[in-house]
């Protein structure tokens, strides 16, 4: 190995190495290594950084960039990445399963699920005569959410079966006052929807999948229950899960389920 030890040298343009050796160095005064060009001309700095010859460029430890930009292999990213940072990324670039550490501060906007409830019913229920509007048994569901600020995402699935003509609204009780929420009042009855089967046409062999998405305002951290209530406009018998013809008929006695599923939604 040549050793050079001036305090300063200039003008040199090219550096040639001598027969045998392909690798040049360049050590401190300590004897350590700081600079490194191997034999397939990769350039290396001490031992955190390698510039290949066709411009990658590997860190090892601590990286401080005000600019990345290309595709980014997150395999090889380790401790904290401010979000502000984060722009611009493709998504076929974000590989893999986040476990955690992706945080709402920076550029990040809403929309985390924070909890999920559920009802699922799958029981019949029934409702015979002319009445108004009266609560389904067994078919409600409670969510206390965590910020006033954010939403309840509500999901309602029923399979209802009918000698005649139905409707159907959603309420919520909050901290002691009950709302009618989602509901419309386009037509002659308030409801979120209805349905029509008949005896005389056969339709109450069937049953009528009913379904409402709705995302309504916390307005409070109280107990939020939501309901759904039932009223037979004519005099006839309406059914939850369960075909209005028969249950126990070899044909047009089909089973149903019906569930409230409640999402708090952070904002």
């Amino acid at each position: 190995m040549t050793v050079i030890n001036p305090n300063s040298i200039s003008g040199i343009t090219s550096i040639t190495m001598p027969s045998g050796s392909n690798v040049l160095t360049i050590h401190t005064t300590d004897g350590a290594e700081r600079f490194r060009v191997d034999s397939s001309g990769n350039v290396k700095v001490g031992s955190a950084a390698t510039i290949s010859q066709d411009g990658d460029v590997f860190f090892t430890g601590v990286c401080t960039a005000t600019t990345l930009s290309g595709a980014v292999a997150a395999s090889g990213l380790t401790g904290s990445i401010p979000v502000a940072r984060l722009t611009s990324i493709p998504a076929a670039n974000i590989v893999g399963v986040a476990t955690a550490g992706f945080e709402r501060s920076g550029g990040f906007s809403g929309g985390k699920i924070l909890q999920v409830v559920q009802t699922f019913l799958n029981t019949a229920v029934s409702l015979s005569g002319t009445q108004s509007y009266t609560d389904i048994s067994g078919f409600t569901a409670s969510i206390t959410p965590s910020s006033a600020s954010n939403k309840i995402l509500i999901m309602l699935q029923m399979n209802l079966s009918t000698e005649g003509e139905y409707i159907l609204k959603l309420l919520r009780t909050a901290a002691g006052s009950t709302s009618d929420v989602g509901n419309s009042t386009a037509g002659n009855h308030t409801s979120f929807t209805g349905g029509f089967q008949n005896t005389a046409r056969s339709g109450y062999y069937d049953m009528l999948d009913k379904n409402l998405t709705f995302l309504d305002d916390a307005q409070d951290t109280n107990a939020h229950v939501y309901k759904v209530q039932w009223s037979n406009i004519t005099n006839v018998n309406t059914y939850l899960n369960r075909t209005s013809y028969s249950t126990s008929a070899t044909n047009y006695s089909y089973s149903g389920s019906s569930s409230v599923t409640l999402m708090e939604v952070e904002v």
